[in-house]
C-alpha cells in the first residue's frame, strides 16, 4: 500500500469541530485516487496530513511504510505535491530555478529542468521565464514540472483543474494519467 491510514483524526487548535473523525483506508500503490467533497469539506486538510504539513489529533498515517508524524523530512521525498494555487509552492521568480529548488532542497544532484518541462509538454523557451508571466496552466505545469524532477513515488493534486478552462482541464488531466503510467506513480486527486 501506498497510502494507510489508522483511526485518523483532526480538528484545528482553535476549534472544537473535528474535520476528520476516525478515519482508516488504504490507497494502493501505482493507482488514481480521487477524493471528492464539497468546497470547505476537508479535502485539502486530509492531503496536508498525508504530505506533513499538518499533524493529526489522533492516529497515523504511513507513506510508503514511513510513519509521518515521526518521519516528516522522508516523506516528503516521496510525495510531490501540487497545490490548488501553484503560486503557493513556488520559492523562486523564474522557471528554472523554481524547478531546480526541490533538488537543492534535498541536497541532490542538478539534473536537467528542460527534462522536466518537457515531460509536461512545455519547451525550454520557457527556462528563464518570470513565473508571474505565466499563464494558470503553465504555472500549474510548471509546478508539475517541479516536482517530477526529485522523482516522488506519490503525487498529490489539490483541485489540480481549478480555474482552468474546459480544454485546459482535459489535457492537465490528461497529463495526469499519461505521468501516472509512464513512471508507475500513486496519484491521490482532491476534486469537488
Amino acid at each position: 500500500m501506498a497510502v494507510i491510514i489508522n483511526n485518523l483524526s483532526f480538528k484545528y487548535n482553535n476549534s472544537s469541530k473535528e474535520i476528520i473523525k476516525k478515519l482508516s483506508l488504504e490507497i494502493i500503490d501505482n493507482d488514481i485516487c480521487g477524493i471528492i467533497g464539497k468546497s470547505g469539506s476537508g479535502k485539502t486538510t486530509f492531503l496536508e496530513l498525508i504530505d506533513g504539513l499538518l499533524k493529526p489529533t489522533t492516529g497515523n498515517i504511513l507513506v510508503n511504510d514511513i510513519d509521518v508524524s515521526k518521519n516528516t523530512s522522508a516523506v516528503r521525498k516521496e510525495i510531490g505535491f501540487v497545490f490548488q494555487s501553484p503560486e503557493e509552492q513556488f520559492f523562486e521568480v523564474n522557471v528554472k530555478k523554481e524547478i531546480e529548488y526541490a533538488l537543492k532542497n534535498f541536497k541532490m544532484s542538478k539534473n536537467k529542468a528542460s527534462n522536466a518541462l518537457k515531460l509536461v509538454g512545455l519547451d525550454e523557451s520557457y527556462l528563464n521565464k518570470s513565473l508571474n508571466s505565466l499563464s494558470n496552466g503553465e504555472k500549474r505545469l510548471v509546478a508539475i514540472a517541479s516536482i517530477l524532477i526529485y522523482n516522488p513515488k506519490i503525487i498529490i493534486a489539490d483541485e489540480p483543474t481549478g480555474n482552468l478552462d474546459s480544454y485546459n482541464t482535459e489535457k492537465e488531466m490528461n497529463l495526469i494519467v499519461r505521468l501516472q503510467k509512464m513512471f508507475s506513480l500513486t496519484v491521490l486527486i482532491a476534486t469537488h
